[in-house]
């Protein structure tokens, strides 16, 4: 890969440690942290400084210093970087990559970010997306990542990219396989994140050694891909290729009446850079607009990234056989509920007609991250909802957390159907990309 040079007027920087954990290197790969001074590196959106003590880069929390970042002058596309890093402190941190200072709508370094997350929901290893607020993979169905971490002392961070494909490695173990294609190349960033005016977290360290950098790596240099590793992908309008394999397929060419659909281009909110994509368009400004998707009796994982309007309502309804408390077999349709939560000044936890419900029946919570709340819409930006119906038990997704679940037909309307129907009874949705894969 090549390496870009940004901005001379910062002056920081890194190359190596006196101290060795990682493999034996050769002379192809490029040591940012000499363990002596910051060369090479900048500090971003704070003015609290990381500092270098017994050859290890250190920051520290402070009450009311926002969360900021020591990023490389450099920029880099392709590459495999490993370093170590030491949270035993136990706050947020992070190391971001890919990553940007010049976004329009977040001051701080926006791009993809190997969490560390030394909380109890543990999804150190995924990756978020830092500045745009979402999570591009979490290792939800990884059990090995999450417990991968070691929180009371060093930990090896392997992180790949090519191209679309960006993978990261905690203490050997894999842990988020991503397909996406919002960056191909930024800074490389160790975070230190805000603890508000929380006195009794201040002073926390986190501490990073042994940052190398690989950036013309060989095809042999990456780690080999498996056909059935969990992945995620945000590909705009296409497959992954382990999708591809996993028999997912894009169904865009059997949804809806012709006219619903749009040919458009999808900018890009970082850079502008813009992306080709069929889009379907529920409007309900002359009625309820619907689109069915045809679907035989099968279970199913449906995924679809959407944007939605102002006070919109609607629903996804779909039909799920499944078995009740009575071992009675039952063929239902059960609805995924569409909904503007913004346009709600106050919003109660057990209102089970709020985006992501089973509508009128279970109110969506947040099911993957103990107590946090449901991750809402809270801007105009592209989410992501899925419906997954697999060996009797139905689940809704908003937003890469999980917030319904269940297993009983018998409190919902016994219709038989061979459709999936997306249908807005007020405002507007667009999807794009809407994935489905049948078992």
């Amino acid at each position: 890969m090549k390496a870009f040079i940004t901005s001379l007027l910062f002056g920081l920087s890194i190359a190596a440690c006196t101290t060795t954990a990682l493999p034996t290197e050769d002379n192809r790969w490029t040591r940012l942290f000499d363990g002596k001074t910051l060369e090479g590196w900048f500090l971003h959106h704070g003015d609290l400084p990381f500092e270098v003590r017994d050859g290890e880069i250190v920051g520290s929390t402070a009450v009311d210093v926002s969360t900021r970042y020591l990023a490389t002058i450099e920029q880099y596309d392709d590459f495999i970087l490993e370093l170590e890093m030491n949270n035993a402190a136990g706050e947020n941190s992070g190391v971001q990559f890919r990553s940007v200072i010049d976004a329009p709508f977040y001051k701080g370094l926006t791009g993809y970010q190997l969490e560390v997350d030394p909380s109890e929901r543990e999804w150190t290893g995924g990756i978020y997306f830092e500045g745009i607020g979402t999570w591009q993979h979490p290792p939800i169905h990884n059990p090995k990542c999450t417990a991968a971490w070691r929180k009371d002392g060093w930990n090896r961070l392997r992180i790949e990219t090519k191209g679309e494909k960006l993978r990261t490695f905690v203490n050997g173990e894999a842990c988020a396989y991503l397909f996406d294609e919002y960056l191909r190349q930024g800074h490389i960033g160790l975070q230190v994140h805000a603890i508000g005016s929380n006195a009794n977290a201040a002073g926390a360290q986190t501490r990073w050694r042994n940052i190398r950098i690989l950036s013309e790596p060989l095809a042999s240099d990456y780690t080999a891909g498996e056909a059935n590793a969990d992945s995620n992908s945000h590909l705009i309008d296409r497959l992954s290729p382990i999708e591809i394999a996993n028999g997912w397929e894009l169904v865009r060419n059997r949804v809806g009446d012709i006219s619903q659909w749009n040919f458009e281009q999808i900018a890009n909110p970082i850079n502008a850079v813009v992306s080709d994509a069929n889009v379907l368009n529920l409007n309900a400004k002359r009625g309820s607009s619907v689109a069915k998707i045809p679907m035989p009796e099968k279970s199913f994982h449906l995924i679809a990234d959407f944007q939605i309007e102002a006070g919109t309502a609607g629903e996804i309804l779909y039909p799920v056989t499944l078995t009740n408390n009575s071992g009675e077999t039952k063929r239902c349709l059960a609805s995924y509920r569409i909904f503007d939560d913004r346009s709600l000044e106050t919003r109660l936890e057990t209102d089970p007609n709020l985006m992501g419900s089973l509508t009128d029946k279970i109110a969506a919570k947040n099911l993957s991250e103990t107590g946090r709340p449901k991750r809402i819409l809270y801007d105009n930006a592209w989410r992501r909802l899925e419906i997954r119906v697999l060996n009797g038990t139905v689940e809704h997704w908003l937003n890469a957390v999980k917030v319904v679940e269940h297993h009983e037909c018998e409190d919902l309307t016994r219709v038989d159907t061979s459709s999936i129907t997306l249908k807005v009874d007020k405002g507007g949705l667009r999807l794009r990309t809407i994935k489905l894969r049948t078992y």
